[in-house]
């Protein structure tokens, strides 16, 4: 009897007219119910789509089947996961998906989209409804004197404007359009080759991992030329988690011939394209008395306010007769090896890799020989020496920093150029709290 008073009282409070309820405790419980009833009829909603979409998947994976096409059969597999993981917005589509899988998923997108935006449309209107209530509220108690429960009154209708439900709905009606063409949210400009993009709401009015990106004439520094990303999202652009990451190879050398700039050697003897043990190789001579002896690549990593991710690939031999010349690093700056890692085999070609986060605020990458005697900043290398071969540094991850914020697609503030004073946003593929 009291639920059925409640649905009674609810569904008259909602009603055009109504301005006022009887107390503020029975206007918090008659919006509560409200907001349950459309968090309900929403739920079965998706249920209804997602079970639709299933069967759609179900007849399209048995035709795959029948036809002996293992992989669209798993791609279907996958899909049907994503769903059933309740993955909102979904995956990125492959482009080698089978047509048919394609139309389904888009026809699934855009009802989707439509079903939200219905939801969140109820919410913003029940909220308005229930912020005028409160407001009447608010004068009616004031002028009665009852100022404890026109202040209450006032609360309420602080909690429901900043109710991250409320706002997200209100977001999403502003951000995703049935055409799936979101507005832009921001400019950004990624570390490591500074490409910028433009960054679009996701399909749920998110800035998010999943956000569609574009190229745009990059203005960082002065810079007028468009970048070439293969990113489609944002995630792919920075190197998050669980996205193919969109690369930047910051160095590559065979070591065949003259040093690729930007490696410089410091006391030391290099001497590119050596034939040593059946490759053509970089030999690295130290003498006995070498002052900080290193090679170096300045600038080429970032530092750790603009944290990254990078990946080196190289194969190296230690001859066995050598006695000082035991194992070598690379560092970033003058700090520990990078990811702890020494090379010390001997006597035969290693192939390596190293996967490395910024660790301080040096930008050098540097190559050490690691336990060498000697006095201060003198080192005594013994006329040795170590091959290394095929050197490649790649940007796996990125730390992004914004260049300009959108309001309704168009800029909402100043575009900042300088780099040092761009605000970071996202560190090593991972968003960072804007707080």
């Amino acid at each position: 009897m009291f639920i059925r008073r409640i649905q009674i009282f609810v569904f008259i409070l909602f009603l055009p007219g109504v301005v006022e309820a009887r107390t503020l405790d029975e206007l918090k419980v008659s919006y509560e119910v409200k907001m349950l009833e459309l968090k309900n009829k929403h739920t079965l909603a998706l249920d209804k789509l997602v079970t639709g979409y299933l069967g759609a998947l179900e007849r399209v994976q048995k035709k795959f089947q029948e036809g002996g096409r293992l992989g669209d059969v798993l791609k279907v597999t996958k899909e049907k996961e994503d769903l059933k993981n309740k993955a909102w917005p979904l995956p990125k589509l492959e482009k080698s998906l089978p047509a048919d899988l394609v139309k389904l998923r888009k026809v699934y997108e855009k009802t989707r989209i439509l079903v939200e935006r219905e939801n969140a449309t109820a919410i913003v209107e029940v909220a308005i409804k229930m912020d005028g209530l409160l407001e009447k509220q608010t004068e009616t108690l004031t002028k009665a004197g009852r100022i404890a429960q026109a202040k209450k009154a006032k609360v309420q209708r602080e909690t429901i404007a900043a109710d991250p439900k409320i706002v997200s709905s209100k977001n999403l009606l502003e951000r995703v359009r049935l055409d799936q063409n979101a507005p832009v949210a921001m400019r950004i400009r990624r570390s490591g080759d500074h490409l910028e993009v433009l960054v679009r709401f996701d399909k749920s009015g998110d800035f998010s991992m999943d956000s569609p990106v574009e190229n745009v004439v990059e203005i960082t520094g002065g810079k007028k030329q468009k970048g070439e990303t293969k990113a489609t999202v944002l995630g792919e652009f920075v190197g998050a988690k669980g996205y193919q990451v969109d690369p930047y190879v910051a160095f590559e050398s065979d070591l065949d011939d003259v040093l690729t700039p930007p490696m410089q050697a410091v006391s030391l003897e290099v001497k590119p394209g050596v034939t040593y043990e059946e490759r053509k190789c970089l030999r690295i001579k130290m003498g006995p008395v070498a002052p900080n002896p290193r090679i170096e690549w300045p600038n080429l990593l970032e530092p750790e306010t603009s944290a990254s991710v990078v990946k080196l690939n190289f194969h190296y031999l230690i001859p066995l007769e050598n006695q000082k010349l035991r194992g070598f690093a690379f560092h970033q700056g003058l700090l520990a090896p990078l990811d702890g890692q020494v090379m010390t085999t001997r006597g035969r070609w290693v192939g390596k890799s190293i996967v490395a986060e910024s660790v301080n605020n040096n930008a050098n990458l540097r190559f050490y020989f690691e336990g060498l005697s000697g006095g201060g900043k003198t080192f005594n290398g013994g006329n040795e020496v170590v091959y290394l071969d095929d050197l490649k540094v790649t940007f796996q991850q990125f730390s992004a920093h914004s260049v300009a914020t959108y309001k309704d697609g168009k800029v909402a503030s100043k575009p900042v150029t300088d780099a040092e004073a761009q605000k970071s946003i996202i560190l090593s593929g991972r968003l960072i709290s804007q707080n």
